[in-house]
């Protein structure tokens, strides 16, 4: 999948595909990076899509070298988070 995006445009996202960034998460003024918990990732966005004149583009990150949509990263990321956050309060409560 990552070759798919390998030739994306490097372009400033449109500030209405921000909306989707995981909490913790924010645009880096003037550069095509988004600044996460874990560091600096790198934003590209899909070319335009037949049909869909005026809309806003997907922002992509890559995230363990594969290529994800922002909204993508919203619905596999935060549950697996909140899980990972409740199995790890379990096993405090567990500790002597």
């Amino acid at each position: 999948m990552s070759e798919l995006f390998d030739s994306a445009p490097e372009a400033v996202a449109a500030p209405a595909a921000m909306k989707d960034l995981l909490p913790g998460w924010q645009r880096v003024r003037d550069t095509n990076y988004l600044q996460s918990p874990c560091g600096r990732v790198r934003i590209y966005r899909s070319g335009p899509i037949p049909g869909t004149s005026g809309q806003s583009y997907p922002v992509y990150v890559q995230l363990a070298g594969e290529w994800v949509s922002v909204r993508t990263c919203r619905l596999e990321l935060a549950p697996a988070a909140s899980l990972a956050k409740q199995v790890l309060e379990e096993l405090a409560e567990q500790l002597p």
